[in-house]
């Protein structure tokens, strides 16, 4: 197999997992879904510490496999890709609805005096309740 092919081969697994992503989870993280560039920013490195996770089991205590780092790896790279699909949408739903003084999401947790953690926390957690990714 030549390099061209195996590198092929990779970028039509990616893009089975970006489609299979898509498909189970048609939201993307706008601002409007209590999102934005950073919650996008987080779904990405959410995945990348799968990656971390199943090396380091893998490497460190010996349990799992090459197949699942492999596995992982791909879907990170779905999610980058999907990161960049989605930057210039996200950027403008933000935009539009800041324009439209629409953003009783992110107000109701600037109100509460929390820290920026606390606010991201937050967020991740209404948006798995319902948005998906």
């Amino acid at each position: 197999m030549t390099h061209s092919d195996e590198v092929h081969l990779i970028i039509q697994d990616i893009l089975a997992e970006l489609a299979r992503a898509e498909h189970f989870h048609p939201v993307w993280p706008a601002f409007s879904h209590r999102g934005d560039h950073v919650w996008a920013a987080s779904i990405l490195a959410e995945e990348a510490g799968e990656v971390l996770k199943a090396a380091l089991n893998y490497q460190a205590h010996g349990k799992g496999n090459i197949e699942r780092i492999r596995e992982e790896l791909v879907q990170t790279a779905a999610m980058a890709i999907r990161n960049l699909k989605n930057l210039d949408r996200v950027e403008r739903t933000r935009i539009e609805e800041i324009e439209h003084g629409d953003i009783a999401n992110w107000h109701y947790l600037k109100m509460e005096r929390i820290s920026y953690p606390q606010k991201a926390e937050r967020l991740i957690e209404d948006y798995a309740d319902g948005a998906g990714v």
